[in-house]
């Protein structure tokens, strides 16, 4: 028995509508339906940009490895010179909370936990109606990064590019 895959080409997680003219010969591709204008977006489509991020484990990384990283990204282009100095202020914000550049840290767990800090900390001006309560920017930064960081984290995943069609 033969199940035909839901989608009828290759999914890139990464991407979510469908191209409206696929190259010949594909069964087309997703690209980004929406998204903010200065959020960053890996190019996870590009073979660079997956060769690049797979020797690397954001769950298991350290500062310096991740700076490598971003680095090598951004040499080989897969990202822009704006998702680049986005990007490296991950390396900042792991200097503030007091990491080694050698220590290893899981990226998603240490960017969530700092989302949550910055969420209950918008509720408390709120509660207190002090003023900029309602404009937190570093809340916004802080939910592009992991966003960011969870696309990176799916790339690197071994379920990526495992299609639905079985012979049963």
């Amino acid at each position: 028995m033969h199940v035909k895959s839901v989608f009828p080409g290759p999914v890139d997680p990464m991407r979510w509508k469908r191209q409206s003219e696929p190259p010949a010969g594909s069964a087309g591709r997703m690209t980004a339906q929406t998204a903010p204008a200065d959020a960053p977006s890996p190019a996870a489509e590009g073979s660079a940009f997956r060769q690049i991020v797979a020797p690397y484990r954001l769950t298991d990384i350290s500062p310096r490895a991740f700076s490598e990283m971003l680095q090598k990204l951004h040499e080989a282009g897969a990202i822009s010179d704006a998702e680049f100095q986005e990007l490296s202020l991950i390396r900042l914000d792991l200097d503030l909370e007091g990491i080694g550049p050698d220590q290893s840290v899981d990226l998603l767990e240490v960017y969530g936990a700092r989302l949550a800090r910055l969420r209950r900390e918008q509720e408390m001006f709120r509660d207190r109606a002090e003023p900029g309560a309602a404009d937190q920017p570093s809340l916004a930064a802080t939910q592009r990064r992991l966003e960011w960081l969870r696309r990176v984290a799916v790339v690197q995943s071994p379920q990526v590019g495992v299609g639905l069609d079985r012979t049963a």
